[in-house]
């Protein structure tokens, strides 16, 4: 297929905003631009910062796609697809059906650090209310991705009055639109600084400490977390989003304090579906796993980055575990998990 001046713009955007890990981490995030019909869509898995070296927007039908809003995003869009060979080998993002919902030329979903953290806030709607003024806001409560996101969007956008232009997505994310990509890019950087959060800073740790359980090893960020105890409640009171389910396999655990590691993380396998990625020991220390998911990393520094920004008069509001192992055990998840791997073995 051929590609135009603005598609090549969006590439452009998408590999400068993918190498900036406060509003990309990893594979996170999607974009798209609907052009004479055609919806341009990242690819499930596919790291927006290859974005200008690789083929990773994938076309398909934006009539086609509309008519399969209520199939499952991305799973089952196989007929609305249009023939390119440089990427029949990938899958739509999963979140193609809440790009295809708004009306604007170009839509921007990332997980940036001051929308996503003001996401998670039991006071967040009133915080995004706050920071309009040269946008138009809608705080979209939580429900999985997919066509359920959509719908949701779908309908914030119908119950703004001012026809919003960025969504926040609670306990997830968020979305900004516009009739450019350098219009919405511009659009994300200004929300971002109206609703910047500043971080707090972090107390220093003992060094070295030795690790409670075997396949882990000691991190000094997450030893700092370990003796804010209020950081570490929170780190480990429940998931925040779904890509620290996906890459993290879930919030943090808080070690016992005596010799039961071992039996506090069968508890947590139980819960979550495996191992904890992240041990805090309150006062003590924080440690990581040995061998972390590829892309776990950039996930791990973003989720500090956001409890660094909690106010300390907010409340945090969590995944509920229902909702987290929905997504642990979701194929459309383990798909993206698996293209991301593969990009780190390249």
């Amino acid at each position: 297929m051929v590609r135009s001046d603005l598609w090549r713009e969006l590439c452009a955007v998408s590999a400068r905003l993918g190498a900036d890990r406060a509003i990309v981490q990893g594979a996170g995030g999607n974009v798209s631009l609907k052009e004479d019909g055609t919806l341009w869509v990242k690819a499930s898995g596919c790291w927006l910062a290859d974005a200008e070296a690789k083929d990773i927007m994938v076309p398909l039908s934006l009539e086609a796609v509309r008519r399969r809003l209520a199939d499952t995003a991305g799973q089952a869009l196989d007929g609305a697809r249009i023939d390119d060979p440089a990427t029949q080998h990938l899958k739509p993002s999963i979140e193609t059906a809440l790009h295809a919902v708004l009306p604007h030329r170009v839509v921007l979903h990332v997980h940036s650090l001051n929308a996503t953290t003001l996401s998670i806030l039991a006071d967040g709607p009133e915080r995004l209310k706050a920071g309009e003024g040269r946008w138009s806001g809608a705080f979209v409560p939580y429900v999985r991705p997919g066509s359920e996101l959509a719908a949701g969007i779908a309908h914030a956008a119908a119950a703004g009055g001012d026809r919003p232009n960025v969504f926040v997505l609670q306990n997830h994310g968020l979305v900004v639109a516009a009739d450019s990509p350098a219009a919405a890019a511009g659009l994300l950087h200004q929300v971002e600084r109206d609703l910047a959060l500043p971080p707090r800073d972090l107390p220093a740790a003992p060094a070295g400490q030795p690790s409670p359980a075997p396949h882990y090893r000691w991190d000094e960020m997450l030893s700092r977390v370990a003796m804010d105890s209020r950081l570490t409640s929170t780190a480990c009171g429940g998931a925040l989003a779904p890509d620290q389910v996906v890459f993290l396999g879930g919030p943090a655990m808080l070690l016992p304090p005596d010799d039961r590691a071992q039996t506090a993380i069968s508890a947590y396998h139980g819960l979550y579906g495996g191992a904890p990625s992240v041990l805090l020991s309150p006062g003590r220390g924080g440690y990581v796993m040995n061998d972390l998911r590829a892309g776990a990393d950039d996930i791990l520094a973003w989720v500090i980055d956001m409890l660094r920004r909690v106010p300390p008069d907010a409340s945090v509001a969590f995944l509920a575990d229902a909702e987290a192992r929905a997504l642990a055990g979701w194929e459309a998840e383990k798909y993206r998990l698996a293209q991301s791997r593969a990009r780190a073995e390249q």
